[in-house]
Parts: C-alpha cells; sequence; structure tokens
C-alpha cells in the first residue's frame, strides 16, 4: 500500500513536466505558422485590397449617370416612436 502511495507522488510531479515539454515543442511548431502567416497578409492580402481599391475608383470615372432628384414624400417620414433627439 504504501508503495502505491510512493508511485502516485512521482507521477503526480512528472505530469507537470512532460506537460511543459509538450508545450516548448508546440512553441516552436507555432513561431513558423506566425511568421507564415504574417508573410501571407503582407504578400496577399494587402495588394488585394488594393486591387479592390482600384477597382472601385476605375468603375466611380466612368460612373456616367448622376443621382436622381430627392422627393421627400411624406410617408417616408412617419415617425411613431419616441426619441431623445425629439426631446430636444
Amino acid at each position: 500500500m504504501a508503495s502505491l502511495g510512493r508511485l502516485s507522488g512521482i507521477l503526480r510531479r512528472s505530469l507537470p513536466i512532460r506537460g511543459r515539454l509538450f508545450s516548448a515543442a508546440a512553441e516552436q511548431e507555432h513561431a513558423g505558422a506566425v511568421r507564415t502567416w504574417k508573410i501571407l497578409s503582407y504578400v496577399v492580402a494587402l495588394p488585394g485590397v488594393a486591387v479592390c481599391m482600384l477597382n472601385v475608383y476605375l468603375k466611380m470615372q466612368h460612373h456616367s449617370h448622376e443621382n436622381p432628384e430627392f422627393i421627400p414624400y411624406e410617408h417616408l417620414r412617419i415617425r411613431t416612436k419616441f426619441t431623445i433627439i425629439e426631446n430636444r
């Protein structure tokens, strides 16, 4: 019975050490992944945003028609709920 107590004590002390070893190995693995995603962000994402901005700019250059004149219809301004702005 005493040997069982000693064995469980040894196992309890060894488990945290084993967990620390696994986390150290995972840290090195994740460092490479962080570097990969950082490079992908700069090489793929930023140029992708720049291409989208250029696309919108060029489409707006060829936008030929103006917005129609706004007609303030009464049914567009029906307010039934109390708001703070009305109280001023």
